[in-house]
C-alpha cells in the first residue's frame, strides 16, 4: 500500500516537473546541430547520426546502453554515463532500473527518449542514483580493440577501393531488407543520401562480393572453386 502511494506521488511529481521543463525550454528534442556532430563517425558501416535518428528501426527496444555508447563515440566532448533510473525501476520492477545516457557540459542527451535535458533537471526528474561516468580517453584505453574494429572517421574506407567497401556491401544487404519492412520515407531518404556519399553501386558491389567469396573458397584446402569440387 505504501509502495503504491510512493509510486503514484513520484509520477505525479514527475509529470509536473516534465511539463514545466518543456515549457521552460529545459527539455527539448534533438536538433540538427547534434546530428551534424554525429555525421562524421561511422560504426559498423553506418554514420552514428543515422543510428540515433532512426534508432527505433536500428536498435531493439531496451538497448539504452548501446544507443548511448554509439552517441558517445561520435561526440568528442561527450561523457558516457550509466546509472539507476528510479522512474524506470518503478515501471519495470526492482533490479530493472539500469539506464545509459550521454552528457555534454550541462546537458543530458538521452538517445532512448530522443530528448535533451538540463542535467540537474534530468537527475531530479528521473531520480538518478549510483551514477558512473566515463570520458573518451578512459573508454579508448579500455576498449581500443572494439574502437579499432568497428569505428571509423573516414568515408574513403567505404568508397570504391576502400578497405571496408565489401563490409559495407554485406551490411547494406541487411539494411535493404529492413528498409522494405519499416516502409519509412525518412529512413530511405537518409540511407540513399549516405550511399550517394560513398558512391555505392549495387551491381559493382555484387561483383566485388562474388569475387571475394570465390577467393575465400579457392584458398580453402581441398577445394578449387566455389562449387566445392575437390582436388
Amino acid at each position: 500500500m505504501l509502495d503504491n502511494l510512493k509510486k503514484k506521488l513520484f509520477f505525479k511529481r514527475f509529470d509536473l516537473l516534465f511539463n514545466k521543463g518543456v515549457r521552460d525550454g529545459r527539455i527539448c528534442e534533438f536538433d540538427d546541430q547534434i546530428y551534424e556532430k554525429m555525421d562524421g563517425t561511422i560504426v559498423s558501416c553506418l554514420p552514428v547520426s543515422m543510428y540515433i535518428k532512426h534508432s527505433d528501426h536500428l536498435f531493439p527496444s531496451g538497448t539504452c546502453y548501446e544507443r548511448s555508447l554509439y552517441m558517445f563515440l561520435a561526440l568528442d566532448d561527450g561523457v558516457l554515463v550509466r546509472g539507476n533510473d528510479k522512474a524506470l525501476e518503478y515501471r519495470c520492477g526492482e533490479g530493472h532500473g539500469g539506464h545509459g545516457w550521454v552528457e555534454v557540459g550541462d546537458y543530458v542527451y538521452d538517445p532512448s527518449l530522443m530528448l535533451r535535458f538540463d542535467r540537474k533537471l534530468y537527475y531530479n526528474l528521473y531520480g538518478m542514483s549510483d551514477v558512473y561516468k566515463c570520458d573518451k580517453k578512459t573508454y579508448l584505453a579500455e576498449h581500443h580493440d572494439y574502437f579499432d574494429s568497428h569505428v571509423s572517421h573516414d568515408l574513403d574506407e567505404f568508397k570504391p577501393g576502400g578497405k571496408r567497401r565489401l563490409e559495407l556491401g554485406f551490411y547494406i544487404m541487411q539494411l535493404r531488407a529492413l528498409e522494405s519492412l519499416v516502409n519509412d520515407d525518412s529512413f530511405t531518404h537518409d540511407l540513399e543520401s549516405y550511399l550517394e556519399l560513398v558512391e555505392y553501386d549495387e551491381a559493382e558491389i555484387s561483383t566485388e562480393r562474388d569475387k571475394a567469396i570465390q577467393k575465400i573458397f579457392e584458398n580453402r584446402p581441398g577445394f578449387t572453386s566455389i562449387s566445392g569440387e575437390k582436388n
